[in-house]
């Protein structure tokens, strides 16, 4: 579809990311994949090789729907999140943090 302007429009996916992929001073940084229908969330690390890690995902009343530790043995990690409850369309907050760096991501669930 095109906009008044000539460009073609994206289609709007089930799932929109503020900040999709981030990424701080000393190259750790996160990247969220997909959401699948609110039963799972794949996340890629990047720069933590040898580091401890503690990930949250939270709704916007500050519930916590899922959290873990973990220790990243590679220089890039791909995890599967599987929240404590199935998510509803809405507001979430992915955290992820190592040492005293931390990156949060805003993720937007939309449901067909």
């Amino acid at each position: 579809m095109n906009n008044a302007k000539g460009q073609t429009n994206n289609i709007v996916p089930k799932v929109q990311f503020m900040d999709k992929h981030d990424e701080d001073e000393n190259n750790f940084s996160v990247n969220v994949v997909q959401i699948d229908e609110g039963k799972e969330i794949k996340v890629e690390l990047s720069g933590l090789k040898n580091k401890n890690v503690e990930l949250a995902l939270y709704n916007t009343i500050g519930n916590v729907v899922f959290k873990d530790k973990l220790r990243a043995q590679s220089n890039f990690t791909s995890l599967n999140i599987t929240p404590n409850e199935h998510l509803t369309k809405g507001l979430y907050f992915l955290s992820v943090v190592t040492g005293n760096k931390k990156i949060t991501k805003k993720l937007i669930l939309k449901h067909f």
